[in-house]
């Protein structure tokens, strides 16, 4: 039995136990995994994976794929990452572009925004473990599905008041002792909602504000010049549906687990950060079972060998039409960017795409050049999460004549 990490771009960060027939199953001895794995991981041998590189729909070997790339980077090449398939050593790609000249899709489709509030107002977004909502009395999930996204927690939440902020009546909302039907763009109006009845309830706590935070007289003036009428329209939520969260979290020991579902508009920024503000309000940072959890950056704490320095365009934005090589790995922009008409127009335009991943998707049949990765098994890497504080390990197990790994693509080119 060998043990391994899961690369998928997810919370959990599942460890995982690997036989003789490599069979996958999740560690039991791992705090967050504890012995079960997702439905995708228990099916992975089940889904279709590219196993031979084409050029224009033509079987071709990884060596004539390799030249062909050589032959196609031009004065405009442009590198773009996806993140559906994580681990460090991918990164060797991007460096070898940068250092060759190409321009680096930069930026998120995902949790970009939040991330950038949160840095902004408390200077990194870290992780906030299972291992840590096991310490909290109440849990409150704010715009975030962990029957979906975050399933390692669920056990977390036993025995747990549960309260749920969400526009929708997900199978979590159901379960919870209370549910808050936030309007969709309510979530910031909401947290200032909160924030202005802490202050009439006199909740908050002085000493966290004084010793610990900026600005609150700023902030405790920008939020009561907002009518309360207009910010019960503006969330959908009423000030009697505040009073009874208040009353529920009022002494308690309590998780905020935020979702990406907030932070997807113009001022995304700000959601998170009048989140944040509203748990600072009473205080519940740094201490055992108290805090706000969202997308951590994995990274932090970690250097990275593969620091670049390179011109950059922004990922949400960027023209794949202005570039004679596109090099896409591991993405689905066509799916996933923002406007799919203007990404494929785009695509068609570019003089020559390179998809280079697992699977086929509505990216990969736009490419002339398809090169068929390596699988987690079949490299070394490692995994940095974002749900957790662990380190997970990714050794090669297996052999395998399929596909290149990003080390030895690097290596070719």
């Amino acid at each position: 039995m060998k043990k391994t990490t899961c690369p998928l771009d997810c919370f959990d960060g599942c460890s995982i136990e690997v036989d003789e027939n490599l069979k996958l199953k999740g560690d039991k001895s791992h705090p967050i995994t504890k012995g079960y794995l997702c439905h995708n991981m228990n099916n992975f041998h089940n889904f279709p994976r590219i196993k031979e590189a084409t050029l224009y729909g033509k079987s071709i070997s990884i060596d004539k794929a390799i030249d062909t790339i050589k032959e196609k980077f031009g004065k405009k090449t442009l590198y773009y990452k996806g993140s559906g398939n994580l681990g460090v050593m991918q990164g060797i790609i991007k460096l070898f572009f940068a250092e060759n000249g190409a321009d680096i899709a930069k930026g998120s489709l995902c949790e970009g925004a939040g991330d950038y509030g949160i840095k902004e107002g408390r200077g990194a977004s870290l992780s906030w473990s299972p291992e840590r909502v096991d310490e909290s009395e109440v849990v409150v999930i704010w715009g975030q599905n962990p029957d979906i996204t975050n399933s390692h927690v669920l056990p977390s939440l036993k025995n747990k008041t549960v309260i749920v902020i969400d526009p929708y009546s997900t199978n979590i909302a159901k379960r919870a002792d209370l549910h808050v039907e936030v309007k969709p763009r309510g979530d910031i109006y909401l947290a200032m909602l909160l924030s202005r009845m802490v202050y009439m309830n006199q909740m908050e706590d002085e000493e966290f504000i004084k010793n610990r935070t900026e600005n609150f007289d700023y902030f405790i003036d920008f939020v009561n010049s907002k009518p309360i009428v207009m910010l019960e329209n503006r969330s959908g939520v009423s000030c009697l549906e505040v009073d009874k969260i208040l009353s529920l979290i009022k002494g308690k020991r309590v998780s905020f687990l935020v979702g990406l579902g907030v932070q997807k508009y113009s001022f995304g920024h700000s959601v998170l950060r009048a989140i944040d503000s509203f748990v600072a309000m009473l205080g519940l940072f740094g201490k055992k079972g108290c805090g706000v959890g969202y997308i951590a950056d994995s990274a932090f704490g970690f250097k990275s060998i593969f620091s670049i320095k390179s011109k950059r365009v922004c990922k949400p934005l960027v023209d794949f039409g202005n570039y004679d090589l596109v090099f896409i790995q591991g993405g689905n922009p066509v799916n996933q960017m923002p406007c799919t008409p203007k990404v494929k127009e785009g695509l068609e335009k570019a003089k020559f795409v390179v998809y280079f991943g697992l699977h086929e998707n509505e990216t990969s049949k736009m490419a002339y050049l398809i090169i068929p990765a390596k699988t987690f098994l079949e490299k070394d890497d490692l995994k940095l999460s974002y749900g957790h504080e662990y380190i997970g390990f990714m050794p090669k197990i297996v052999n395998s004549n399929i596909g290149i790994s990003e080390y030895d693509l690097c290596k070719k080119l």
